[in-house]
């Protein structure tokens, strides 16, 4: 996602030039490229104390604010912030990144026995202008779930209490799942509403990590179960598998979340392109 700054950038070259070539009066000139530059300072101020994620959120409040004279404003102001919130709008809708993710447990809910012992999770970029369609990044990890793994989730997973012995635990993976997922758009996944969301809430609440670009990013949730319930009706079911098969995307080992994210990236893009 392209940073507002940068944006503000190019709106003011944008307006140096066609000043150029037009009577542009000298004092509405100068008012416009002083909001510009004032905006700039402000937005960059914010990113030495909040993330990207968030600067993004709070400039577009900020903006918005502006532009429906929530604060004290001029014409000149309202009419910058209006032309940031189109092209960023312009931006983001064209260009998306989608963070598709799954999660292995040691049971059906978060509770003393229902823990996560594999995380993984698949980067995807997304051009709608341009048609185009790239998986470019992974994250992927084991975790120590600190109890021993039951044998029939052994034996659906292929994951066993050995594989995780020496593994980090969730408290230590968690922090760098979120900066993983952090400038993605969309944070996408299958069932991820009603299964790895609430693995993840319950560690967060749990371990009291307080991170507002995770709260912020679980609030922009594409859950490609629904989309494939609407997009592909007469489908039997809708389970992974199952969508994976009608686009011929091949599974190399189900129920392992770094396999099932990566053929779950594949039917997300097959799914955006209907």
């Amino acid at each position: 996602m392209k940073e507002i700054k940068d944006i503000i950038i190019e709106l003011a070259e944008n307006f140096k030039i066609k000043s150029k070539d037009s009577n542009t009066d000298n004092k509405y000139y100068d008012d416009k490229l002083k909001t510009y530059r004032f905006l700039y300072h402000t937005f960059e101020v914010w990113h030495k104390y909040f993330s990207q994620m968030e600067v993004a959120k709070r400039s577009e409040d900020y903006l918005i604010a502006i532009s429906e004279e929530k604060i004290k404003s001029n014409e000149i102001e309202r009419e910058v912030a209006e032309e940031i919130i189109d092209l960023v709008k312009a931006k983001n809708n064209s260009n998306k990144t989608y963070v598709v993710f799954d999660l292995e447990t040691t049971g059906l809910k978060p509770c003393s026995w229902g823990r996560i012992i594999e995380i993984a999770a698949v980067k995807v970029k997304v051009d709608t202008e341009n048609n185009s369609f790239e998986i470019y990044d992974e994250f992927h990890a084991l975790i120590n779930p600190a109890m021993k793994i039951p044998k029939k989730i052994s034996k659906i997973t292929g994951i066993t209490t050995e594989m995780v012995e020496d593994k980090e635990s969730i408290y230590e993976v968690l922090p760098q799942f979120v900066e993983f997922i952090e400038d993605g758009s969309y944070l996408s996944g299958h069932n991820i509403k009603g299964f790895d969301i609430p693995f993840l809430d319950a560690a967060v609440e749990k371990f009291k990590f307080n991170r507002p670009d995770y709260k912020n990013k679980v609030e922009q949730i594409v859950d490609t179960l629904y989309l494939s319930r609407k997009k592909l009706p007469s489908l039997e079911n809708h389970k992974l598998k199952t969508i994976a098969d009608y686009f011929s995307i091949p599974i190399e080992n189900h129920h392992r979340a770094i396999d099932d994210a990566r053929a779950n990236a594949q039917v997300l893009i097959e799914l955006l392109k209907l």
